[in-house]
Formats: structure tokens, C-alpha cells, sequence
């Protein structure tokens, strides 16, 4: 009787989850997946494979990036927050996760996730081919008034970041565009370049190999102040245009993940921030690097979300 006894509880004992330390000491004991809610040829998709580059050098298990494109990211970020919640999925979010609920179009939201932190900011910008007929703002905007919803501007998304700032251009000028919704900014940026489009709102380093060989310009940036890697192309405000938007990316992992594990992804952050060969990459294509870590970046999306909340109805974007 005391022998059964003794092989129960001891099969108790075995069926017991690991406590939460301890899993956190063993993490990672396979692959890391880094989803990815747009396709391959954009900003998302280029610091996703830079931060898993240089994390797979860091831990014993390789990063792999997934991309999972869709309905202005909500796909990829509902699979993210559904996730299971045992750090071996991380989910790359951007403004687009705090902008698509308020327009219907996702039911995820910012709540459904813990931070890990945010790592790039840069400005939207319009840009179009070199050869386009408008040299500056002013006389794109020129353009649209004279031509009322004809002028075709290709973003990454209905209710992605590029809709937003192209909303908000006509809402700050009293102009009228025909918004053309792509799968990601890769996409865009052919639509462009195959004249399929008259102009796309975008971040300047998406398109900074284009600007740089001569292929497009960029008429003007939605930030303070002037881009360090283009201090030609003037700021909207500088116009008299007070409009200022941008683009971010950060990491995340689903709600229930255990503190322990999120702890050991922060520390991850850190590692990778240090790596030469990952901070190099947002030199190479004129990212603007950003280092917050968790609670910096819940701030940073509670903020966002109040901003969002208040200004996208405001928009009347059409879908």
C-alpha cells in the first residue's frame, strides 16, 4: 500500500509544470520564431532579420523569422497575441497594431501582449520617381488641389501607419487622394517604380537606396526636424504644415508569458543592441535606432493608443 502510495505522488511530482525559474534558466531549448505581420522587402521585415541574425549568434538556439502579411498586420499580430505563451514566439509590432482596432479592421490590441522593447522610430515621407513632375511639396500639394482624389498614393495597408499619415496630409492641407492599399512597403515601393502609382507614403529609409541612386525623391518629411541622412528634403512644418507622424517597430510576446522569460528576452535586447553588426544595419539603410526596454516601451504604446484613439476618427479614412 506504501509502495503505490510512494509511485503516485511521485507521478504527481512529474506531472508538475516546472516553476517558472527554472524554465527561464533552460530558455531557449529550440528554435525562437520572430513573426513578422508584413512581407519581405520592407523596414518590418529588414530589422526583424538584423535582430535575428544577431540573436542566433547570442543564444544556443537559432531566431527564425516568419512572415505572416495581412489586413494592415492584423494577421500576423492576432497569431502573435494567440500565441502559446512560452517565449518561443515574439511578435514585431508597429503603430499599426494601436491603429486598426479604432478602425475596425483588428480585434488585438496593444493590451494583449507584454513588451519586450521598442528598438527603431523613423518619419513618414512622401516620395515619388525622380522623374515625376513635382520637384517639391508644395507643388505635389499644388496638384492635388487642382485634382481632387485623382492623384493615385500607394500606402502599405488600409489602416497601416502610411494610410494614417497620407490621412492626415489631406486633413492638414485640405486635400483629397485616391489611397491605393498595398500588402507591405516592398510592395509600394514596385508600384512606384513600375508608374502604377503617382506618389507613396513611406518611411525615407524604406526607400533610401532609391533616393540615393537617383530612382525616386522625397518632397518632404512628416518630423520635427530634418532627417540627418537627407538634411536636403525639408520638414512639412518647414512649409507651414504642422504635420508630424512617424513609424515604429518593437518586440513583444503574448500576456500570459511568464515574467522570467520576458526578463531573459530583455536581456537578449540588450545583447543585441550591443552587437556592431546589428547596429550597423540601421546605418546602412538610414534606420533611426531606438533603445527601450519593456516598461519604457509599454509607456511608449499606452501613449500612442491616446494619441491613436483620439485621431484616427478624425481622419474619416476610408478603407
Amino acid at each position: 500500500m506504501k509502495l503505490v502510495r510512494f509511485a503516485a505522488l511521485a507521478f504527481s511530482a512529474l506531472a508538475l509544470p516546472a516553476a517558472p525559474g527554472a524554465f527561464a534558466q533552460d530558455y531557449p531549448t529550440r528554435p525562437i520564431e520572430l513573426l513578422v505581420a508584413f512581407p519581405a522587402g520592407g523596414g518590418s521585415d529588414a530589422l526583424a532579420r538584423a535582430f535575428a541574425d544577431s540573436a542566433s549568434r547570442v543564444l544556443p538556439q537559432p531566431m527564425i523569422v516568419i512572415n505572416k502579411p495581412g489586413a494592415a498586420g492584423t494577421i500576423g499580430f492576432a497569431e502573435g497575441a494567440n500565441a502559446k505563451p512560452d517565449g518561443y514566439k515574439i511578435t514585431m509590432v508597429s503603430p499599426e497594431l494601436l491603429i486598426t482596432p479604432y478602425l475596425g479592421i483588428g480585434k488585438v490590441n496593444y493590451e494583449a501582449f507584454k513588451p519586450i522593447g521598442r528598438i527603431n522610430a523613423d518619419p513618414c515621407t512622401v516620395a515619388v520617381k525622380a522623374d515625376a513632375k513635382w520637384k517639391s511639396i508644395e507643388e505635389f500639394i499644388a496638384h492635388l488641389k487642382a485634382n481632387p482624389g485623382r492623384a493615385s498614393v500607394a500606402n502599405s495597408g488600409a489602416g497601416s501607419i502610411n494610410h494614417v499619415c497620407a490621412a492626415a496630409l489631406e486633413d492638414k492641407t485640405g486635400t483629397k487622394v485616391n489611397h491605393i492599399p498595398y500588402l507591405g512597403a516592398g510592395p509600394t515601393i514596385n508600384a512606384l517604380m513600375g508608374d502604377q502609382v503617382d506618389a507613396v507614403v513611406i518611411s525615407p529609409a524604406e526607400v533610401s537606396a532609391f533616393v540615393k541612386s537617383g530612382k525616386m525623391r522625397l518632397l518632404a518629411v512628416m518630423a520635427k526636424d530634418r532627417s540627418k541622412d537627407f538634411p536636403e528634403i525639408p520638414t512639412f512644418r518647414e512649409r507651414g504644415i504642422d504635420l508630424v507622424a512617424n513609424t515604429w517597430r518593437g518586440l513583444v510576446v503574448p500576456k500570459a508569458t511568464p515574467d522570467a522569460v520576458v526578463a531573459r528576452l530583455g536581456e537578449l535586447l540588450v545583447k543585441v543592441n550591443a552587437d556592431p553588426a546589428y547596429r550597423s544595419v540601421f546605418e546602412r539603410q538610414t534606420l533611426g535606432r531606438v533603445t527601450e526596454n519593456g516598461e519604457q516601451f509599454a509607456s511608449y504604446l499606452k501613449q500612442e493608443d491616446d494619441l491613436y484613439k483620439r485621431i484616427v476618427p478624425l481622419l474619416n479614412m476610408s478603407k
